[in-house]
């Protein structure tokens, strides 16, 4: 598991190593991330990305996430990728 930073994509690992394991602890990091990017109209339960009655956003948070995700070359150019060969 991933989450998008600032600085760019960044691992889990640094996560785990700080004892951070289980899934809830994943759940705050992730709203903390959030909260540094203005973005607190957005509360995330779960760390799958399924739907989950009690996570929500705004319009405008999931702009700001986007432009997150856009503003980082690795992303956008994962995201603006229209096809993908797989190299035996």
């Amino acid at each position: 598991m991933s989450y998008i930073d600032p600085k760019g994509f960044t691992s889990i690992s640094p996560l785990i190593s700080r004892g951070e394991t289980s899934s809830k602890n994943f759940i705050n990091k992730m709203n903390s991330v959030l909260s540094k990017f203005n973005l607190s109209h957005t509360s995330l339960n779960n760390s799958t990305g399924l739907p989950d009655l009690s996570s929500y956003s705004t319009v405008k948070d999931l702009i700001g996430i986007a432009e997150c995700c856009l503003s980082n070359g690795f992303i956008k150019e994962i995201l603006s990728t229209r096809y993908f060969f797989k190299k035996n």
